[in-house]
């Protein structure tokens, strides 16, 4: 459905389809301007799955990995869905470490991360609905398990991210703007970026937006890469 969706979003305005993949509720969707079709080296475009579900063959977790040339730059982008719940932080980085192989040889020159990575706040939810209410949301990413692991090496080390101004992601009622009593508000839904060259990923915007046929709040991004 998101593939037909998109088609018909795009087809009128000057975009071409780069990859479109799908792996059980993971999606990974490349378009680019018709403008520049003629700078992507078409032969390049690869996509790798992990899967990290049940016995670790199952797609339910895990990740797409798409990669290809643009401008004679490699660019690779990652969605990904890790394990849920608070108390699978080891399982999330088990996940991140299984999908990272999979970039190993590829032309990283610019990478995004992107996806539910379902990293919680390491607080009680009393303590992080109150934090939110009073619109201290720095205080809260301070324990935040993504930020927590990067601090510590164990995950997106040396992966960038924008300044979060956003309140948590998720969990909601569906249908509404009540967090579910049933889970820590957290910021599950992410998108990371890092760049192997000289050149620079800037970032223009990074937002929720207030969708509510989901638990989640979508998030989305904007950079400029300077080639």
């Amino acid at each position: 459905k998101w593939t037909g969706d998109l088609e018909n979003k795009f087809k009128n305005k000057n975009y071409i389809k780069v990859e479109a993949h799908t792996m059980f509720g993971i999606g990974s969707y490349v378009y680019l301007l018709n403008t520049h079709q003629d700078s992507l080296d078409k032969s390049s475009v690869k996509v790798e799955e992990v899967k990290t579900g049940l016995l670790g063959k199952v797609g339910n977790k895990g990740g797409i990995v798409t990669s290809f040339k643009l401008f004679g730059k490699g660019f690779t982008t990652i969605s990904a869905h890790f394990p849920a719940h608070y108390e699978q932080n080891e399982k999330r980085i088990s996940t991140y470490n299984r999908i990272l192989t999979k970039t190993k040889g590829l032309t990283n020159d610019f990478m995004f991360w992107l996806g539910d990575l379902n990293f919680r706040v390491d607080k009680e939810r009393e303590d992080i609905v109150k934090k939110i209410n009073e619109n201290k949301l720095s205080e809260l990413l301070v324990h935040d398990q993504l930020k927590a692991s990067q601090k510590n090496g164990t995950a997106f080390k040396d992966w960038n991210e924008a300044e979060i101004t956003f309140k948590p992601t998720f969990k909601y009622e569906k249908e509404s703007d009540t967090y579910s009593d049933k889970r820590r508000p957290s910021w599950t839904d992410r998108v990371l970026y890092k760049s192997e060259t000289q050149q620079t990923i800037t970032s223009k915007k990074y937002q929720r937006l207030e969708h509510k046929y989901s638990d989640h709040r979508p998030v989305t991004a904007e950079f400029t890469i300077k080639l």
